[in-house]
């Protein structure tokens, strides 16, 4: 369903895998749209969810997650996967804002800079493995220490490599 609805929205393979591959950490690989962040597992492998942590696809948490749901609220949305990516798409294609006091105007959450460099990978990167660690770069901000970009990277060519079977 992720896959399907990234490529309706015009994401190319590459990014679609990209995109996947972070969506696949970030979830731990539940790929649930109401996966809670986990701090840690208790002694019967049971998740303790961490207060206060991210929430879905793509683990919103602080800022973030007060944005996803005020484009809930002025969309007229419920929390969905297709919620969630539409978000992801209005974010990284610079459409929600925040009014910046020092320019006195509105601005890109993101920042102009990385919204540029955002669409400049999606459209001309061809490594979905590039693509997966740009977006988490970018979109996602992991904890150092804590970016997993090998699994990010793994899972993006696992995904882009199921597109094209050999």
């Amino acid at each position: 369903q992720i896959i399907d609805y990234l490529k309706d929205k015009g994401y190319s393979n590459e990014s679609v895998a990209g995109i996947v591959g972070n969506i696949d950490v970030e979830s731990v690989g539940s790929f649930d749209y109401t996966q809670k962040e986990i701090d840690h597992y208790d002694k019967n492998n049971k998740p303790i969810y961490k207060k206060n942590g991210g929430y879905g696809l793509f683990q919103f948490d602080g800022g973030t997650k007060k944005y996803y749901n005020d484009y809930l609220n002025t969309s007229n949305k419920k929390d969905s996967m297709e919620s969630q990516i539409d978000f992801m798409d209005e974010m990284v294609n610079g459409n929600i804002k925040y009014y910046n006091k020092t320019d006195k105007k509105m601005v890109p959450v993101l920042g102009y800079g990385n919204v540029g460099e955002i669409q400049d990978t999606f459209l001309n990167e061809t490594d979905p493995s590039e693509i997966s660690l740009k977006f988490s770069e970018i979109f996602e901000k992991p904890e150092k220490g804590k970016e997993h970009n090998d699994k990010r990277s793994e899972s993006a060519l696992s995904v882009y490599e199921s597109f094209n079977p050999r």
